[in-house]
C-alpha cells in the first residue's frame, strides 16, 4: 500500500517546514532525512558536513533511510534530501511505496531569501578568481537546474508561496486527497496535476 508522502525539491523550498505542519494536522508521524542523517553522524562543525556532501557519504546515509523509511508500516511524511530524490533507485523506492509531492519554489524567490536572512556560517572562496560563494545560495543555483527532474519523479507538483498558514492548510488538503485516492486505486501513478 502506498501510506507515504514523500517531499521533494531544492533547498529551502518549504519541504520540512510544510512537512512538519501538515504531519501536525494530519497527525501523522514526520520525518526529515537530512535532520536524520545530521543527527546520526553528529557534524557540528560546517566544514565537516560539507566535505561530507563533497564526498558522498552524507547522500549515501540518506539513500538507506528512503529505503529504510519506505519499510515501515506505518503512514508518515517524508522531507527528503534534495539530492537522494533524484537517485533512481530511491526515486524507485518512494514512487513504490507512496505519493511523491514536488514543493515548487521560484529559485530566484529563494536567492532572494537567503540574502535576506542570516548571513551564512560559513563560504566558500574560490582562491582562483578571488570570490566567495555562500553555500546555500549555490545550491539552489545548481538544483534550479534539476527543476525538470523533479517534475519527472513527483506524481504531483505543489507551488510554495510561503504564506506558511495558507500553504500547510492547502498541502494537507492535497495530501488527504491523494491518500485517500491512492487507496482506493489499484496500483499505478497518480496522474500528474
Amino acid at each position: 500500500m502506498k501510506n507515504k508522502i514523500f517531499l521533494i525539491g531544492i533547498p529551502n523550498s518549504g519541504k520540512t517546514t510544510l512537512g512538519k505542519r501538515v504531519a501536525e494536522m494530519l497527525n501523522m508521524p514526520f520525518y526529515d532525512t537530512d535532520e536524520m542523517t545530521i543527527d546520526k553522524v553528529r557534524v557540528e562543525n560546517p566544514i565537516k558536513f560539507f566535505l561530507m556532501a563533497l564526498n558522498g557519504s552524507f547522500i549515501e546515509m540518506q539513500r538507506e533511510l528512503i529505503h529504510e523509511l519506505s519499510q515501515s508500516e506505518e503512514s508518515a511524511i517524508i522531507a527528503t534530501g534534495a539530492e537522494v530524490a533524484l537517485i533512481n533507485d530511491c526515486a524507485l523506492t518512494m514512487a513504490k511505496s507512496g505519493i511523491i509531492i514536488h514543493i515548487k519554489r521560484s529559485p530566484a524567490d529563494l536567492i532572494d531569501e537567503i540574502k535576506k536572512g542570516k548571513p551564512p556560517r560559513f563560504v566558500i572562496r574560490d582562491v582562483t578568481h578571488g570570490i566567495d560563494y555562500n553555500p546555500s545560495e549555490k545550491s539552489v543555483e545548481l538544483y534550479s537546474e534539476e527543476l525538470s527532474r523533479y517534475e519527472e519523479v513527483a506524481d504531483v507538483s505543489f507551488k510554495n508561496d510561503f504564506g506558511e498558514n495558507d500553504e500547510a492548510e492547502k498541502l494537507a488538503i492535497l495530501v488527504k486527497a491523494l491518500s485517500e485516492k491512492a487507496i482506493g486505486s489499484i496500483g499505478g501513478k497518480l496522474p500528474k496535476r
